[in-house]
């Protein structure tokens, strides 16, 4: 069985995901709201970012030869990080959702967004602060 939980959070959307009400129990840093949160706080200056957070857990049963496995339960967590500046396009993915690692990821999303600049082959999106709906 595998239960994953998958989330965006832009810039323009943080307000509305702060004043969200939110499981009432501690989620850790593994809670896409609190990745988020802590992103925020430490966002390159840019035009534009969004983060995606995944958390995926899965549990494995297997036989072998007649004989039950032991049970294997894992879990990931990872953010994708995209970053908008100087009109060019930058991403970066991370599974180190500490406050270290999203820095990292956002400085790496933010040198390839500079680096792409005036390279790209359409121009980017303007960005009005309303969410993309998907029907």
């Amino acid at each position: 069985m595998t239960h994953i939980i998958y989330s965006e959070v832009c810039r323009d959307q943080l307000g509305r995901l702060q004043s969200e009400a939110h499981c009432g129990k501690s989620c850790g840093m593994t809670d896409p709201a609190e990745i988020a949160q802590s992103f925020a706080s430490l966002a390159p200056a840019c035009d534009f970012w969004s983060v995606r957070t995944l958390r995926s857990r899965a549990e494995h049963l297997g036989v072998t030869r007649g004989v039950a496995d032991p049970v294997s339960l894992s879990e990931d967590v990872g953010a994708m990080v995209t970053v908008h500046a100087g009109g060019g396009l930058g991403y970066a993915a991370t599974s180190d959702v500490s406050s270290a690692g999203l820095k990292r990821a956002a400085a790496a999303a933010l040198d390839w967004a500079k680096r792409s600049a005036g390279r790209m082959v359409s121009p980017l999106p303007l960005r009005t602060g309303k969410p993309v709906q998907h029907d």
